[in-house]
């Protein structure tokens, strides 16, 4: 189980697609159905890097078995930009994760939607924040692979009344 919660996003530059996200992620799993070595904490991003990693906890509950391990996490990300329907575009600020070492036969992430999401103070400069997705999907790579894959997505569109403005008008 994984928890992505967004407390702000840097740096945003559209021409690029580049971005750094400060967030904290939380992973949950059930030790006793897990092997004695396992972890679910070699994960890597597929969108970009790491540029800083605090555990912030780590602890496993007696009674149930349920480790539970916390990061607060900063990377520098990026995604494609989509100008189609420039000034009026809409972008998507995408935070990607795959595990490095277990494919899908030895974990799954499943999202958890109650505990994730966007820091209600969160701002982008410019632009209005429309929808936030988590979901998991299945990675193949050749021969015969396959790898969970996290997506924790925010759908973002410039300000209406400044981009007709800013488009259009001289600075």
């Amino acid at each position: 189980e994984v928890e992505v919660y967004i407390l702000s996003v840097n740096g945003y530059d559209v021409t690029k697609g580049s971005y750094a996200v400060d967030f904290y992620l939380t992973m949950r799993w059930n030790t006793t159905d897990a092997g004695p070595n396992f972890t679910a904490t070699a994960f890597e991003f597929q969108n970009g890097r790491a540029t800083n990693t605090d555990k912030i906890s780590d602890a496993t509950d007696a009674d149930t078995g349920i480790r539970e391990i916390n990061f607060r996490i900063l990377a520098a990300l990026s995604s494609e930009p989509h100008f189609e329907h420039y000034p009026y575009d809409t972008q998507r600020l995408e935070l990607a994760l795959e595990d490095k070492l277990h494919g899908t036969d030895e974990l799954r992430y499943v999202p958890m939607q109650n505990g994730s999401g966007v820091d209600e103070q969160m701002r982008i400069p410019g632009w209005r924040l429309d929808n936030v997705t988590l979901e998991e999907t299945t990675k193949n790579y050749p021969p015969a692979e396959h790898f969970s894959r996290l997506h924790f997505a925010m759908t973002i569109s410039r300000e209406p009344l400044s981009s007709p403005i800013k488009a259009f008008l001289p600075p």
